[in-house]
Formats: C-alpha cells, sequence, structure tokens
C-alpha cells in the first residue's frame, strides 16, 4: 500500500505539471472548414462558398481574379510528455465571381514536441545592430 501512495506522491507532481496550464490528459483541436471543403466544386457563386464553407480568413484580389484562404489548424496533446501541430492553408480561386478550379490544400509545417515539460528556452537569430 506504501509503494502505490509513493508512486502517486511522484506522479501526481508530473501529470498536473505535464499537462500544462490546464489540467488535462489529452486533448485534441482542429480549427478551420475541414471535409466541408470537399463540397465545393467548379462554378460555384462566391456567396455559395460561403454558405458552405464559411468566410475565408483572407481574400487577395487582382482584377476579377479572387483568391479565398482559409486557415487549417489541427492539434493533439497528450500529458503535456507530447504534442504534433499541423497547418494548412485551403486556397479557393473565383474568376468573375465563379470557382475556377477545385479548392487546392497548402501545407504550411508541422511541430512536434516531446517531453515539453521540461521547460527550455527558445534559442532565436541574433540581431547585431551597428551604429
Amino acid at each position: 500500500m506504501g509503494g502505490r501512495l509513493g508512486l502517486l506522491a511522484v506522479l501526481a507532481p508530473v501529470l498536473l505539471l505535464g499537462s500544462g496550464c490546464v489540467f488535462g490528459v489529452y486533448s485534441q483541436q482542429d480549427y478551420g472548414p475541414g471535409t466541408a471543403v470537399m463540397g465545393v466544386s467548379e462554378n460555384q457563386s462566391l456567396v455559395e462558398v460561403v454558405r458552405s464553407i464559411g468566410a475565408p480568413d483572407k481574400v487577395y484580389e487582382m482584377g476579377d481574379t479572387q483568391m479565398l484562404v482559409y486557415y487549417q489548424y489541427e492539434g493533439t496533446h497528450i500529458l503535456g510528455v507530447y504534442a504534433n501541430i499541423r497547418k494548412s492553408d485551403i486556397v479557393i480561386l473565383l474568376r468573375g465571381g465563379k470557382v475556377v478550379e477545385a479548392p487546392v490544400m497548402v501545407s504550411k509545417g508541422e511541430a512536434i514536441t516531446i517531453l515539453g515539460i521540461f521547460p527550455a528556452p527558445i534559442m532565436g537569430p541574433s540581431i547585431i545592430k551597428e551604429d
């Protein structure tokens, strides 16, 4: 019995500190239009696109061409020991107010953290300022 209480006394702080600011063991996040973007097809209007997947995060215009950009984030966090985050952009091109081709997913990067319970400084590039 004493061995179990000792193990609990050692593991409890690790689990609580390792889970970050919120006391949790596992979390999963998924932000963005997701699979609803599969419903967007050629010749749909801007109104139909916004109705089916929502407002875009960014809109770029050049002449009669518009580029709608939707951000997609996916993440998993387990006990502060392992975390994985992926970011993608979903791009939809419209010309003359109509979709010209199927949506394109552009991978923007992935981050993985292992043993995130141990604080470590993040070292960036050094900047040398000359007078």
